[in-house]
């Protein structure tokens, strides 16, 4: 069931905004002992456990669905100003009477009960989520000192957004992502090839790939599909380093299958064959870019076989290899704007 009688809403406008930004960017649980690569053991180190931080998610949504009225939506807006300030900026709404509105139809609207009792019953707790974001979050602590965690909520909105965060602040939509546990399919804007990634597990790398555009810093100017294929590697260096149990088949939203087809080394060196040779890294083709860095079942111009944002995982395979090249921080990592540099220093071979 999708309800499309909801009122033209800023849910609505928040879904054309973010929905397809959220697809590229992945994300799995960490826990102190964890499964990497979900076979090789992985622990955390003593000291980043050690750091003072606490997470704690507000569930809005079980405050809000109780009230009859704006005045009553109105004093919960208030009491989360952060939380309305930004539904206000990116759904360009005039303030928080605005807001408190179209929540209010939301919640009249046919449907949105049942949706409601389906996703408190299946979500689950989010004491696990606020493990995981607490545990990434010491590990931003400890290399940023300054960092100063987002806040955290959780709403329903009838299929309006999924996640939107920035470093401020981090709303996410819990009827997204119950994965095959919920009883109303996701909107058919999403394609099946997708769809797997919706699940709670992908909610915390998802949310620090966003984090990662605070200190991922570029050159504008730079057009290229080199660029772009860095900015994503750091991206997902960041999103490693923060989760270090984190699995690269979560990491980059890839089936078990695709990942060994991609890793093998002679596909390895074919595919790195294809963009050496077809010019591809100093492109600045928008096709090149959309072709081979953003959603698709698979890249057809390399073969069925190559999953889509095939240039985001190179990314990250140049990143790695710059980083052991130069035996650069990660702050360094994330600092260095040059792509050509990058990728210069790296000597990536296609290795």
């Amino acid at each position: 069931m999708y309800f499309p009688n909801l009122p033209y809403s800023f849910f609505c406008l928040l879904m054309k905004r973010y929905l397809y930004q959220l697809l590229g960017w992945l994300g799995i649980l960490s826990l102190t002992y964890c499964q990497m690569n979900d076979e090789q053991p992985c622990e955390v180190s003593q000291k980043i456990q050690n750091i003072s931080l606490r997470v704690s998610i507000k569930e809005v949504e079980k405050e809000l669905f109780k009230q009859k009225d704006v005045a009553g939506i109105l004093a919960i807006l208030r009491k989360y100003p952060d939380l309305s300030q930004a539904l206000q900026k990116f759904g360009n709404l005039r303030n928080d009477s605005t807001v408190a509105e179209q929540f209010l139809k939301l919640i009249q609207a046919k449907g949105i009960n049942e949706l409601y009792q389906d996703v408190s019953s299946k979500f689950g707790s989010v004491e696990k989520l606020e493990r995981e974001f607490e545990l990434a979050f010491k590990h931003i602590k400890y290399y940023y000192p300054d960092f100063v965690p987002p806040k955290i909520y959780t709403l329903i909105t009838g299929f309006g957004y999924d996640l939107i965060a920035n470093d401020k602040i981090i709303l996410i939509g819990k009827e997204f992502f119950l994965g095959d546990k919920g009883k109303f399919p996701l909107p058919p804007q999403i394609p099946l090839y997708q769809m797997r990634r919706y699940k709670p597990e992908y909610i915390v790398a998802n949310s620090l790939q966003y984090l990662s555009e605070k200190y991922n810093r570029i050159d504008e100017k730079d057009r290229t599909v080199l660029a772009e294929m860095i900015y994503f590697g750091k991206a997902y260096y960041f999103t490693k380093t923060m989760m270090p149990c984190l699995p690269d088949s979560i990491l980059f939203g890839y089936t078990q299958t695709e990942l060994a087809n991609i890793q093998d080394e002679d596909n390895r060196k074919y595919i790195w064959a294809h963009f050496v040779e077809r010019k591809l890294l100093f492109s600045t083709s928008h096709f090149h870019i959309q072709s081979y860095l953003n959603e698709r079942p698979y890249v057809a111009e390399i073969n069925k076989k190559c999953p889509g944002r095939i240039g985001r995982w190179l990314g990250l395979r140049i990143l790695e290899k710059y980083a052991q090249k130069k035996r650069a921080t990660l702050q360094e990592i994330m600092r260095e704007a040059n792509a050509r540099e990058i990728f210069t220093q790296s000597a990536y071979k296609g290795d």
